[in-house]
């Protein structure tokens, strides 16, 4: 089903009135009021050129895409000129009570570990001398490995065939994804973006071989070969990593393999703990304090992942969850705010609302 009016009204009303309020002055006086004490921490995963994909064929889906350069760097340049930009050190120690936080707090966080974050926004970050936090699937760093769903966007966006069956991919899925339709239309970029969030909200629960098998059947249905194009997808070296590092970026675990936490034994979590943690420790020489939980899964029955994360040497864990952080947050359940691919104004204004009526 395509976008319902409403909601394509009430998105042209926030492009249009909230970079005009941000332009007369009205978020500055708001946050001068509302944001003491508090920090926003933002989160995003990629940053992309503004053309890119485009130039291989097909334009890219909304995850790829990600926050294009040009978005990016206007907003870091209004971080530094109209917030408090500060480091994961400050806000380790700002929880833990052994320090006050800026008026304006604001910190940057990226899932991940996607190459663009080092070609696209390190420089921007440099410039504008911003410190931010990247987690790292270290199953995935220095590889030729790319993430499943980024073989899954590749099939959609570039096939020529203009709806998927999904009989036999609910098959292979084996029950995880029976609210799926039998047949997903794939004629508009639309339609495209909604059957990966289904798809990939469906296959994050399965193996990595139903993922796989998965792949190999769209592939083939579709006409896609994914090969040609995993170099859009690239993940971040260690060589880079360590020039980051060297340069005002922190690095925290995202788990070695980016698996569901909550499908893992006890067994198998100490297991991405650890070897996520030591095999950035041994490549950039500084201890890793924070950790990003996959999928924003951030809950295992039976088992206490805060316990489990404090005892492997973290001293804090983000999720997913929309919120700001302050002196009362629980440090394995840091909330962020995530980053919109669209205006400074419309991201001062989520900004706002959330120092002003959110949780912490």
């Amino acid at each position: 089903m395509e976008r319902p009016f409403s909601l394509t009204l009430k998105r042209t009303i926030k492009r249009v009135l909230y970079p005009s309020l941000l332009r007369l002055g009205v978020y500055d006086r708001l946050i001068e009021k509302y944001h003491r004490d508090k920090v926003v921490i933002l989160w995003g995963h990629r940053v992309s050129r503004d053309d890119n994909g485009h130039e291989e064929g097909a334009a890219p889906l909304s995850f790829e895409e990600g926050i294009t350069q040009a978005y990016f760097e206007r907003l870091m340049r209004f971080l530094r000129e109209k917030m408090h930009p500060v480091s994961l050190e400050e806000i380790v120690s700002f929880v833990a009570g052994e320090k006050r936080i800026p008026d304006r707090a604001v910190s940057l966080t990226m899932d991940d570990g996607y190459m663009d974050n080092y070609l696209n926004a390190f420089p921007i970050l440099k410039q504008y001398q911003i410190p931010a936090t990247i987690f790292l699937t270290t199953g995935y760093t220095n590889t030729d490995s790319i993430y499943w769903w980024d073989l899954i966007g590749e099939i959609l966006k570039r096939t020529k065939i203009k709806k998927l069956e999904m009989r036999e991919i609910k098959i292979l899925l084996d029950g995880k994804g029976g609210w799926l339709p039998d047949i997903v239309p794939l004629n508009t970029l639309y339609r495209r973006n909604a059957a990966w969030d289904d798809l990939t909200f469906a296959l994050r629960w399965c193996g990595a071989a139903q993922i796989s098998k998965v792949i190999e059947l769209m592939e083939d249905r579709l006409e896609v070969n994914t090969g040609a194009y995993k170099h859009l997808h690239s993940l971040l070296t260690w060589s880079q990593i360590r020039e980051m590092s060297r340069n005002g970026i922190d690095f925290g675990a995202h788990t070695d393999s980016h698996q569901p936490l909550s499908t893992l034994s006890s067994e198998q979590l100490l297991k991405e703990f650890l070897v996520s943690k030591q095999a950035i420790e041994e490549q950039i020489g500084k201890p890793v304090a924070s950790f990003a939980y996959p999928y924003g899964d951030c809950h295992a029955p039976g088992l206490d992942l805060p316990e489990m994360l404090a005892q492997c040497g973290f001293q804090c864990a983000f999720t997913v969850e929309n919120g700001h952080v302050d002196a009362g947050s629980n440090p394995f359940a840091l909330k962020r705010v995530g980053i919109e691919n669209s205006s400074v104004g419309i991201m001062v204004n989520e900004l706002v609302e959330t120092v002003k009526n959110g949780t912490n």
